[in-house]
């Protein structure tokens, strides 16, 4: 059984926002079709259920005057699960990384990028992403290795530089291993 419900009779169009977040409903696939773009739609996927909750938590986080500390809810909290296939594993990691930056924009909803923790967690991305992509091809060049991306920054006491470095080492990751 999968984590994720997949969506196989409808694409996607990507819109990226600041923290990457994007999809949309748009043409139905041909079956064909269907196997690739399942795998490629898993991450998405996760992400916008994750996005959608973590938006929903930092909002409240940041009316209730509850310091920024995300704790992801649900699937993805860090829990062991055996894992159907790969992309119950991307849908995942999507779900994490999409939580972390939900929560961020509902919790600075203004996104002024001269805002200290804004700027924490934009460094905190770039470090990731890099990460994250250099990771997926070092993986790739070894048979033996699956997708199990570990996004661990080097600063996790700084909340949001870590969220931004663990949704930037997710992307990139799943950016370059789908590649």
């Amino acid at each position: 059984m999968a984590v994720f419900s997949r969506m196989l009779g409808v694409s996607f169009s990507v819109v990226v926002g600041l923290t990457g977040g994007f999809a949309f409903a748009e043409t139905p696939f041909y079956p064909e079709n269907q196997a690739i773009a399942q795998s490629f739609l898993a991450f998405e996927e996760g992400y916008q259920m994750g996005y959608r909750l973590g938006f929903n938590q930092g909002q409240e986080a940041q009316y209730n005057q509850a310091q920024y500390n995300p704790q992801i809810l649900g699937v993805g909290s860090g829990f062991e699960y055996e894992y159907e296939n790969e992309d119950d594993r991307r849908a995942q990691m999507g779900y994490q990384a999409g939580f972390l930056a939900g929560f961020h924009d509902g919790y600075y909803p203004a996104m002024d990028v001269n805002q200290p923790e804004v700027q924490r967690f934009n460094t905190g991305y770039n470090a990731g992403f890099s990460e994250g992509s250099q990771a997926a091809i070092a993986c790739q060049q070894n048979p033996d290795c699956g997708y199990q991306p570990q996004s661990i920054s080097q600063n996790p006491k700084d909340k949001p530089y870590d969220s931004g470095y663990r949704v930037g080492y997710l992307q990139g990751f799943d950016r370059e291993w789908g590649n």
